[in-house]
């Protein structure tokens, strides 16, 4: 288990009311006006690394026990990446002060955005990281809680509720490609076919598909997203964001 220590110079807990926002064709039966968001914010600079991470903590879903063990995984997973990050920083700093050459401040940055709230949260994290080179790396991860059982919905549980299979998403993407065929790694197409799950978050009605740097495609083109309209029929129980 990790634990917030005297390496955290400010731990500022910033109170987030998300308040119940309606959706076109939302379920109005559904009572989601306690769940609300917390946000602890961990900022950190040396001379080696320079820290600043948000981390959310999720209370008022159905199931307590699910909502304690997500805001644990959550504050892990962030502590864990900044930690290895520090050490890191802290070695090559103090190698490059024994043989006498640049160092460039190491920096790790977390942040993360709520997309839809409802029968489902939607939560999507931006893990960045600089260890020096020409340029840093940002990586993706999204969570989609069920807000009743506070359990992760894989994409083919999602799908079964949307009347989607896997098929007609590849398809979606495998279009989008070949009208931009110039933004993507000449192999991306079979890569999209040879997959059968794929990352996700739903915001605005819609699925949103994404993929890591360099899967797909060049550093240049970022962090790849395709967005599929859902309708508001087949996601009624979404309030967005």
């Amino acid at each position: 288990m990790v634990k917030l220590n005297h390496k955290i110079i400010s731990l500022i807990i910033i109170f987030i009311l998300i308040f119940p926002f309606i959706a076109l064709g939302s379920d109005l039966n559904k009572d989601i006006s306690n769940l609300r968001i917390y946000q602890l914010s961990y900022n950190l600079e040396t001379d080696a690394v320079k820290i600043d991470a948000c981390i959310p903590v999720i209370k008022g879903l159905e199931n307590k026990i699910s909502q304690d063990n997500f805001n644990q995984k959550i504050r892990d997973s962030i502590l864990n990446f900044t930690d290895d990050i520090e050490s890191q920083a802290e070695k090559f700093f103090k190698t490059s002060k024994q043989e006498d050459f640049r160092f460039r401040q190491y920096q790790a940055m977390v942040t993360n955005d709520l997309k839809s709230k409802g029968d489902i949260l939607s939560l999507v994290f931006k893990y960045y990281q600089y260890t020096g080179g020409a340029h840093g790396l940002t990586s993706v991860v999204s969570y989609n809680l069920d807000t009743d059982t506070g359990k992760d919905i894989s994409l083919k549980e999602f799908l079964t509720r949307t009347n989607l299979n896997i098929d007609q998403v590849k398809e979606i993407i495998v279009t989008e490609i070949g009208e931009n065929p110039n933004n993507y790694f000449p192999d991306a197409i079979e890569t999209i076919r040879n997959k059968n799950n794929f990352s996700y978050y739903v915001k605005d009605n819609s699925l949103f598909i994404y993929f890591q740097s360099y899967d797909i495609a060049p550093y240049a083109t970022g962090n790849p997203q395709f967005e599929i309209k859902l309708g508001v029929s087949k996601m009624s129980h979404l309030h967005n964001y």
